[in-house]
């Protein structure tokens, strides 16, 4: 079977991630796979991929100034990716991402290929596109897809109506080399992963971490990604004077070293899809403290058990959870059996079982 995925690019991120995980899953599996990128080679490949996967680079990504360019540069990445769908004639392609869905999807249409929409986003404000245009795209060219896979059934309302029925609910896998049975890290370190941007939001976990610091000499904030919004929160750990005590690590392809040193993972955002670094986090055995907001939280946070949910942006109600997991050891090593326990519904093998239901559908 050979399946084409086709994204934007293979930066560090959480789709990027899912692809790398799959794709090196399959190909060992015995399945063909391939990758379309829409950038060139100034954005080079981070994560590690099997020798045998094929990438295609069409170097055609860029914004927009205008509607003509965009429409343009629309063109020439559907004409390129007909001409490449023609070439390798996949079983599947897999679109991940709203515009890429759109782009892949119209280009499919013309060499009959059967597609599968994967949507990484919960669909919220954060999520959706400004454009009115790229919007109504959706609406037309969504329920024209084979299947979209979702990560919660809670985001099946937000998709465009005549394409609910086409939704399907999988998760995200987590690699095998993120499973451990060690014990929890005796190092009381918090960490969180992502980029630094908004959404992320960061700077709320600084402001609780200053909040209980002096009460934990041994703790240090762990901080791995890049973004536009580092420099502002480098900053902030400089007028609260915690900066020695928080590690911005930038991008990195060690985060499971970094984990397995933690004793706690935060994840503050103001939305979130179904989080790698969250469920990487599980499988090394990290106690959670998430924000209530996204229904993947909901769901991978059992309140008490593996961990906490807290109001997005409250600062004092994630540090009084904080504190609380780092001052009880028992209560720590008990949530971290069971973030283990969780995490195995997110094994690669399993998640690739419920892909290959969907192949067999389309």
């Amino acid at each position: 079977m050979k399946i084409c995925h086709t994204l934007l690019c293979m930066n560090p991120g959480g789709a990027e991630k899912v692809v790398a995980t799959l794709s090196n899953y399959w190909i060992k599996n015995g399945k063909e796979i391939e990758i379309i990128i829409f950038v060139g080679e100034n954005y080079p490949i981070f994560y590690k991929l099997d020798p045998r996967i094929k990438i295609h680079k069409l170097d055609l990504y860029g914004e927009s100034n205008n509607i003509f360019e965009a429409i343009i540069r629309s063109y020439r990445i559907i004409k390129r990716l007909i001409k490449i769908y023609k070439d390798i004639n996949p079983n599947v392609i897999i679109a991940h991402g709203n515009r890429e869905i759109t782009l892949a999807t119209i280009s499919s249409i013309f060499t009959k290929n059967k597609l599968v929409g994967y949507i990484h986003n919960d669909q919220s404000k954060f999520y959706k596109d400004k454009s009115m245009i790229w919007r109504t795209l959706e609406k037309i060219i969504y329920p024209l897809t084979n299947k979209l896979v979702i990560l919660d059934d809670v985001i099946k309302n937000n998709l465009p109506f005549f394409s609910q029925k086409k939704s399907i609910e999988v998760n995200n896998p987590v690699d095998d080399d993120y499973y451990s049975n060690d014990k929890l890290s005796e190092t009381k370190n918090i960490i969180h992963v992502g980029s630094f941007i908004k959404r992320k939001n960061q700077a709320c976990l600084i402001k609780a971490f200053s909040k209980i610091e002096k009460k934990h000499n041994d703790t240090n904030l762990i901080l791995i990604g890049e973004g536009p919004e580092k420099k502002n929160c480098e900053q902030l750990t400089k007028e609260l004077g915690v900066n020695k005590k928080v590690n911005f690590v930038g991008n990195t392809e060690n985060v499971k070293d970094y984990l397995k040193k933690s004793s706690l993972f935060v994840m503050p955002s103001y939305s979130e899809g179904m989080s790698i670094a969250i469920l990487e986090s599980l499988a090394v055995g990290l106690p959670l403290i998430t924000t209530n907001f996204s229904p993947f939280h909901k769901k991978i946070t059992l309140n008490g058990k593996n961990g906490y949910l807290v109001n997005v942006n409250d600062e004092s109600a994630m540090a009084e959870k904080i504190d609380l997991i780092l001052r009880d050891d028992e209560l720590r090593y008990n949530m971290s059996e069971v973030s283990r326990r969780i995490s195995k519904e997110y094994s690669v093998e399993k998640i690739s079982e419920k892909w290959d239901e969907i192949f067999r559908e389309v």
